[in-house]
Formats: C-alpha cells, structure tokens, sequence
C-alpha cells in the first residue's frame, strides 16, 4: 500500500479497492478539496440552498472517510453508523463490495 511517490488520492484510492475507505467518499474528499483549493469564478458566487446541500452532503461524506481511515488505522473490524448515506445505514468494517443491502436505518 504505502509506495514511495504515491500521492494521497492514489493511496486513499488503493484503500477503496482493498475495502477499507468508500470510494464514493474518496471522490467527495477530492471534489471538495479542489473546489476549495483549485477555486473557479463560479465557486467563489454566493452559494444557494441546493450548493449547500451538496456541500454539506460531502462534509458528511468526508466526516464518514475520516472514521473510516481511523478504523483502519486502529485495526477496527465490526459494525459503524454511515453518516454519508441518507438514513445513515449501519455497516461492517471492512467494507465488501456488497454491503449496499446490508445493515439497517439507525
């Protein structure tokens, strides 16, 4: 996993595709990141009601990362409350790529 050279995205990417962070949420990371790093014209307007809706959707999205890779750190295996999904899902750590249907509403 950790090779030399290898930027943050492309190691958060190989995490998803081993199952230990969401890919969904790797991607909302990196557009929220850019967005805020990489500015355009367009981000820089006022935001409406349906901007903040998406950002605060990718901030919970990242928040659900940020767990994720703590589990990972910490060795973590078991269930965790998905905070980046509507009606927050209960899922297993690690994740399988057909946990979708698993779990429950919290």
């Amino acid at each position: 996993m950790r090779r030399p050279g290898a930027g943050t995205k492309q190691k958060l990417r190989e995490l998803a595709e081993k199952g230990y962070v969401d890919r969904k949420y790797v991607d909302a990371w990196d557009r929220l990141r850019n967005r805020h790093v990489h500015p355009n014209l367009t981000d820089l307007k006022l935001p409406g009601p349906s901007e903040y809706r998406e950002l605060f959707q990718r901030l919970w999205q990242v928040g659900t990362l940020l767990h994720q890779l703590t589990f990972y750190i910490i060795g973590y295996n078991g269930p965790f409350t998905d905070y980046g999904r509507a009606g927050c899902l209960s899922r297993h750590y690690p994740l399988s790529e057909h946990d979708d249907s698993v779990g429950g509403t919290r």
